[in-house]
């Protein structure tokens, strides 16, 4: 993007692209640790760590905000608006240590919560201030990533909907996370997302480089 800031609309597109693809990654494997949450860490850890799910599924739903962030500040990052990002940088501190004081007031998962809301007004940021330096609306940025997230949220609720339960943990987690990839991945398919068209995309793209260094 920083090869091509002198063209700004096609510098947006891409912005505008690699946010798109990133939206479709982290809500889907966001998605998928949510579902999973309970048998992975049964699995991994024995029901010992069975108190851990809640905090870990929490954890899931504040991750989406640093894949978006860094995919729209590359926007800002490549025009060259240093001003513009020093700014935005010092307001999410700002945001993110009256979440942490204020959060913890209400405990751990008080402060757990708090990182989804901080998350969110970083998220929200980013997108202004990225807005107001490419003369880009916040609607015209984060209207392409909703899809992803109502998809990846209706697919862990057809999941938990299902209620899958064997003595198996692994039996388990290999089942939910089958389940939530089809329902996802169908989805998108069915509604032909340009998020995965991108995904499909830039896979084969990774694929072909991946087989030609092997070949040589």
């Amino acid at each position: 993007m920083a090869e091509i800031k002198d063209d700004r609309e096609k510098m947006i597109r891409l912005g505008l692209k690699a946010e798109t693809l990133i939206s479709f990654l982290s809500f889907g494997l966001l998605g998928w640790l949510y579902v999973s949450a309970g048998p992975l860490i049964l699995t991994l850890f024995g029901p010992r760590w069975e108190a851990s799910i809640k905090i870990f599924r929490i954890l899931c739903l504040s991750g989406f905000a640093y894949p978006i962030s860094a995919a729209t500040l590359s926007m800002l990052k490549a025009s060259g608006d240093s001003q513009s990002f020093l700014k935005v940088e010092v307001w999410k501190k700002i945001v993110g240590l009256a979440g942490f004081v204020f959060g913890f007031m209400f405990g751990l998962e008080g402060f757990l919560i708090s990182l989804i809301i901080t998350g969110a007004i970083s998220v929200y940021l980013n997108m202004y201030v990225t807005g107001k330096s490419l003369d880009i609306s916040v609607k015209h940025q984060i209207v392409p990533l909703l899809p992803y997230l109502v998809i990846a949220v209706v697919s862990a609720l057809l999941c938990e909907i299902l209620a899958i339960s064997f003595p198996s943990s692994i039996l388990n987690f290999v089942l939910i996370s089958f389940i939530f990839v089809v329902l996802f991945f169908g989805i998108n398919y069915f509604l032909k997302t340009e998020g995965y068209f991108l995904f499909i995309q830039q896979s084969k793209s990774v694929l072909e480089k991946l087989k030609f260094k092997f070949i040589n």
